[in-house]
């Protein structure tokens, strides 16, 4: 065997062990890849970017819509993820190449949880697919939520606190005065009654305002097409009779 033949062997020897090490380099980087995604905290679901069918989900996306990986592949996207923006994909309809934004994910038993996902364009193993990543942010709505109530309390308390303050001097006048016209000898008995149904309207002024300084929370009820403070709800001065009697 020549010289020359022997090298060309070596070189191919050499050449196919170059190439079974990028191989295994490969394999091992797309298995690190793999593992990666899956153990991430975010739910992840690959979909063909042509037919809008999901491809693969991870652990975490898969305990999110509450089945199998068996009962979700091959299903649409959009029966599950972002149900309300049918045709207006930002990635496919639109031409964006990323998307982030809060959407809504349909569990199998028909609940909506709200979610921040990140959308990208990808190719995978030749094909075109949307790597989709998402976070559940109930509790983050939920906090938010509190917040705005929280916020509304407070102003209401300051609100309550300011008509109690303009209330009871007006309040205190009237009922001295009413005391002194009652006490007069010479007033008929028509003009006493009319006084006294003045002194329990006053009366209930009082209730009123004794009931806004003791507002705890923040509950509303219906009126007309809106909604007002529940003052009786929201106070902490309702005892169980009047709870009783509210709640008919």
């Amino acid at each position: 065997m020549s010289d020359k033949l022997l090298q060309r062997i070596k070189e191919l020897e050499s050449e196919l062990q170059r190439h079974q090490l990028s191989e295994r380099q490969l394999e091992d980087s797309n298995d690190r890849l793999e593992s990666l995604l899956y153990k991430l905290p975010l739910g992840i679901v690959i979909i063909d970017f042509e037919t809008q069918k999901i491809l693969d989900v991870n652990p975490l996306a898969l305990s999110t819509f509450g089945c199998s990986l068996e009962e979700l592949v091959g299903k649409k996207c959009t029966d599950y993820i972002c149900p309300a923006d049918k045709g207006r994909c930002p990635i496919i309809d639109q031409g964006l190449s990323l998307d982030r934004s809060e959407r809504e994910v349909i569990t199998f038993t028909g609940e909506r949880i709200p979610v921040l996902k990140t959308v990208i364009k990808d190719e995978i193993e030749g094909k075109v697919v949307l790597i989709e990543c998402f976070t559940d942010i109930t509790d983050k709505k939920r906090a938010d939520e509190e917040h705005v109530k929280r916020e509304k309390f407070q102003t209401v308390v300051e609100m309550a606190g300011a008509v109690c303050h303009e209330f009871n001097q007006p309040i205190q006048v009237i009922n001295g005065y009413c005391g002194l016209l009652i006490d007069d000898m010479e007033i008929n008995v028509e003009s006493k009654d009319q006084i006294e149904e003045i002194l329990k309207a006053v009366s209930k002024m009082g209730l009123l305002t004794r009931d806004l300084m003791n507002i705890t929370g923040y509950e509303t009820k219906p009126y007309l097409n809106s909604k007002i403070v529940d003052i009786k709800r929201s106070s902490a001065k309702l005892n169980e009779v009047e709870k009783k009697f509210v709640d008919r």
